[in-house]
Order: structure tokens, then C-alpha cells, then sequence
């Protein structure tokens, strides 16, 4: 079998689950977003990736792991898309905004749709990249 050349090392996910705690990926979470360290979450978002690919292969998932995966994985996500709306702010991510907006200025609404979009698509850009 050949080896797998990996960007970032694996997380152990069974060692989050049997050792850490909700409040300690909190902090972990609200730590990268106040330092808007894009590259710390990439890094855990492919090692949680490598991480599960790992236990998969060992057949030591279950329900309760691969929830966990899945709500660690998001979580990142959700995080890394706070740090764009910070870094690149939008009139429209304010959904009342949005709507007096739409039907006040249409034209200021579409220019402001378009660079939503834009940011949307930075996001699903790095998405693509990191992952494993």
C-alpha cells in the first residue's frame, strides 16, 4: 500500500472525545476568530479530516465519533466564515438591511449582492482547498 503525503498532521479525534470539553474547543474557536488565524483552523480542519479518514480505516468509528467529527468539522466552518464577514463587512448580512435595500435602492442592492457572492465564493474556495 502506498503512503499518503499529508500537508498538515492528523488531529486524534478519540482524544477529543475522551479528553477535552465543549468550553475548551469554545475557547479554542474564539481564540483563531479573535486573531482571525485563518491557517490554525485550516490546519485542524484537514488534521480532523486525516483524523477520521485514519479511524475509518481502523474501523473504530461509531455514531457517536463521527457526530462529533461532524460538529467539530462545522464548527470550524461557521468560524472561518465570521472571520470573512469581519475582514470583508457587507450591508446585506444584515437581513433587515437587505430588505429596506432591495426596495429603496435596487441598483446599490445588486452591486452589493455581487460582492456578497464574491466573499461567498472565497469561502467555498478555501473549503475546497483544505480539505483532505
Amino acid at each position: 500500500m502506498k503512503a499518503t503525503i499529508r500537508k498538515w498532521p492528523e488531529v486524534d479525534i478519540i482524544k477529543i472525545y475522551t479528553k477535552s470539553s465543549l468550553v475548551e474547543w469554545n475557547n479554542f474557536l474564539t481564540l483563531c476568530y479573535n486573531r482571525q488565524d485563518l491557517l490554525c483552523l485550516e490546519k485542524t480542519y484537514y488534521g480532523l479530516q486525516v483524523g477520521m479518514d485514519n479511524i475509518v480505516k481502523r474501523k473504530l468509528n461509531n455514531e457517536k465519533i463521527s457526530n462529533l467529527f461532524i460538529r467539530l468539522t462545522r464548527s470550524i466552518e461557521i468560524t472561518v466564515k465570521r472571520i470573512y464577514r469581519n475582514k470583508f463587512p457587507n450591508k446585506l448580512d444584515d437581513p433587515i438591511t437587505a430588505k429596506k435595500m432591495m426596495i429603496d435602492r435596487p441598483m446599490e442592492y445588486k452591486e452589493l449582492l455581487k460582492e456578497k457572492r464574491q466573499r461567498d465564493g472565497m469561502f467555498e474556495a478555501w473549503l475546497r482547498r483544505v480539505s483532505f
